[in-house]
């Protein structure tokens, strides 16, 4: 085998410098931590774990780095406007403004279409498709028509027709 390492693809060169620099790491590491090596294999304890039993006993809780906390899962639904981009920030700072104390604030509801079929009828309300039973904001899908829909919060009943 004459000239093996000239008679290669440049591919298998670098497959080849890969695998001995990946060797020679395993053996750099090998031989400035051997004692942790031989130690664990023979089932002895190591320098961490001697420390880590030291702190238990000292009564301090070892950090766990592995450790994960799960968040809690919300659910978010987006009631901007079609199309419109949901992580454009807005052309100017708005001000929290109160409404007066007699002028209550309407939710502002959208119907932009509807779906009638004998198993099951939707509604496309402020881009969000919703059946019957289902809430929009703070009021219930009573039943949904053709060219309309009937929304109830408790209180007020609203109508709202296809635009």
């Amino acid at each position: 085998m004459s000239g093996g390492f000239q008679n290669m693809t440049r591919g298998q060169k670098r497959s080849l410098i890969l695998l001995l620099l990946v060797l020679a790491y395993g053996v750099f590491d090998f031989i400035t931590n051997r004692e942790d090596y031989l130690a664990f294999y023979a089932g002895e304890k190591t320098a961490l774990d001697m420390a880590l039993d030291s702190l238990k006993q000292e009564g301090e809780t070892p950090v766990d780095s592995t450790a994960t906390e799960e968040a809690p899962v919300t659910t978010v639904v987006y009631t901007g406007e079609w199309g419109e981009d949901p992580f454009a920030l807005p052309a100017r700072p708005s001000r929290a403004r109160k409404a007066p104390p007699a002028q209550k604030r309407r939710f502002r509801l959208r119907l932009r279409g509807v779906s009638i079929s004998q198993t099951r009828s939707v509604a496309l309300i402020n881009n969000a498709v919703v059946k019957e039973g289902e809430y929009i904001g703070p009021y219930r899908v009573v039943k949904i028509y053709p060219d309309r829909v009937v929304l109830t919060n408790g209180r007020e009943r609203r109508v709202l027709t296809v635009e």
